[in-house]
């Protein structure tokens, strides 16, 4: 498949600089501070390989992770993002990435999940629990 990013529409709508941008720690632990709150996580163009510990927020509803270079969401070993979001999460969007699996585990954590936006990313296939949402 393609390179992972957007199409020329998509980046105009995240601005002439849409390239990703490295953070520092403190951007980062304020993001996840002020997510506590709203219960809406946003990373866009940041880089983010992948989610792991530092992204954990408890019922979280929203989750924004666009063109963040991200190549995995989550792995077997390291489920708690989506553990600690769990039933509340409605709204999931990892497009413009590198995505190339999308974890059978990620249904199964977040079952009520109402808009997952991939596109633009390598999926090669979806998970079979998609099905039964």
């Amino acid at each position: 498949m393609g390179a992972a990013c957007c199409t020329t529409k998509q980046k105009s709508q995240l601005g002439n600089n849409a390239t990703a941008m490295v953070m520092s720690g403190a951007t980062l632990k304020r993001k996840v501070e002020n997510a506590k709150k709203t219960k809406m996580l946003s990373f866009d163009n940041s880089h983010v390989e992948k989610l792991d510990s530092r992204f954990v927020v408890d019922n979280l509803r929203v989750m924004h992770f666009v063109n963040c270079q991200m190549k995995t969401i989550v792995d077997d070993t390291n489920q708690g993002v989506l553990v600690a979001a769990g039933q509340s999460l409605k709204k999931v969007n990892l497009g413009c990435n590198q995505i190339k699996i999308l974890p059978e585990s990620f249904f199964e954590c977040c079952p009520m999940i109402e808009s997952l936006i991939v596109s633009s990313n390598m999926l090669k296939q979806l998970p079979q629990s998609l099905s039964q949402l």
